[in-house]
């Protein structure tokens, strides 16, 4: 006697519950949001930001994001897997010196993008963006609009949800700030 098919129909019925379960969760939904640096590259931050509304992208061991001249491998990952529109925060060690400023998630070396311009690739394919020299303005980082990045307040939030502003330098810092401003007015007249 022949068999019924009942096991082709139920291997079928299998294959077609498991194509419909969502793929699984990863690291692919953040993007770059907001890059910043002073002139030297020694205080640097970048902000990813979850983009989709999207739980369960926290796993970021052994991803990486990458520069022109830099290569930083994520070596945990993020510390829950609730990051519907989480930020994550990567800073330099004298960024995180800076009292007040919040936390970075992760510490990334200094100059690890060029602050005169760069391409930052996150994740291999998850994100990739452009962009041009980080505002002379202290104040200033370059925030992600759609597909470029505009100067506007340097604004670092961190996987927490702390968000806080970078604040204006004093003393030998400003008077470099204003020695590379008056270079570049000199410059472009």
């Amino acid at each position: 006697m022949r068999s019924s098919g009942t096991p082709w129909v139920i291997l079928s019925l299998v294959s077609i519950a498991a194509a419909a379960v969502p793929a699984s969760a990863s690291f692919h939904a953040f993007g770059v949001n907001e890059v910043y640096s002073d002139p030297s590259g020694n205080v640097q931050f970048i902000e990813l930001h979850e983009r989709f509304g999207t739980d369960f992208e926290g796993f970021f061991t052994g991803i990486s994001i990458v520069s022109n001249a830099h290569t930083y491998t994520f070596q945990t990952d993020l510390p829950s897997q609730s990051t519907a529109n989480k930020f994550v925060l990567l800073g330099t060690a004298d960024y995180a010196a800076i009292p007040g400023v919040p936390a970075p998630n992760f510490t990334i070396p200094a100059s690890f993008f060029n602050p005169a311009g760069d391409t930052l690739t996150y994740g291999g394919f998850a994100d990739t963006i452009t962009f041009g020299a980080v505002p002379a303005n202290p104040l200033q980082s370059l925030n992600r609009s759609g597909d470029t990045m505009i100067p506007a307040s340097a604004t670092p939030t961190d996987f927490a949800g702390d968000s806080g502003s970078v604040p204006e330098p004093t003393g030998v810092a400003v008077l470099a700030v204003a020695g590379v401003l008056l270079v570049r007015r000199r410059r472009v007249r």
